[in-house]
């Protein structure tokens, strides 16, 4: 199965079709979280609470959960390598963990853990996965990519107080404006930004390293000083 983040579509849906409380959303902070099953048969079992592949003919969604906790629009959403976990970026400036294992077997509907170190609007997350340890990238208002190890919901204390924990490793100044959105190639090490500044760069990425670091290989667009008027 999947789990997937939809958007309502920009068409109103009937409220008598089956599909319309998958795409029903009563703000910008909340989000559907669906599994595209093939038959009736559950996702997961009343019993044992594990997940059930089963494949049939017939594909249909069904709707699991709406996840509520940013305080203001959700930009984008990634799903960490080999895990459970889904980190969400929003214009409240929060990175939101969430650990889908526990979220599709409880009535709980809140994140594990929020990264806090970003000071303007989010609009971009991507990662990768080295050494069974997760990574993540995040870029927004500031013109900065940041990166971050992911605390694993084991390691962390329910009791404790996370606003003493910090797991933003460096951050890069990577544009002079908005940085719209990143991309990464984990099998080559490499990394896209695009930017209102009207460039796309392209970084090295140091994912062997217990403190992975970006570096700039080559700035497509704008030469400097050329102006933004001049492009035909």
């Amino acid at each position: 199965f999947f789990l997937m983040i939809r958007r309502p579509p920009r068409s109103t849906q009937s409220r008598s079709s089956a599909a319309s409380d998958v795409y029903k959303r009563q703000g910008n902070e909340e989000w559907k979280v669906q599994t595209i099953s093939r038959d009736d048969t559950p996702i997961l079992k009343s019993r044992d609470k594990k997940i059930d592949y089963s494949v049939d003919s017939k594909r249909h969604w069904e709707f699991q959960k709406t996840l509520i906790s940013h305080l203001d629009g959700v930009r984008d959403i990634y799903f960490i390598p080999n895990q459970l976990i889904m980190a969400s970026v929003s214009e409240d400036c929060l990175v939101k963990l969430w650990d889908l294992n526990k979220l599709l077997i409880s009535e709980e509907n809140e994140p594990y853990f929020t990264l806090r170190d970003h000071t303007g609007p989010l609009f971009s997350v991507t990662g990768f996965q080295s050494k069974d340890e997760p990574y993540l990238y995040t870029a927004g208002a500031e013109g900065l990519i940041k990166v971050w190890r992911i605390p694993l919901p084991g390691e962390l204390d329910p009791q404790g107080d996370e606003a003493d924990l910090s797991f933003s490793l460096n951050s890069v100044e990577a544009h002079e404006e908005v940085i719209w959105e990143i991309e990464h190639n984990q099998y080559e090490n490499l990394l896209l930004s695009s930017s209102s500044d009207a460039t796309i760069k392209l970084w090295g990425t140091d994912n062997d390293s217990e403190d992975p670091k970006i570096k700039q290989i080559k700035t497509f667009g704008l030469s400097v000083g050329q102006n933004q008027n001049d492009i035909p």
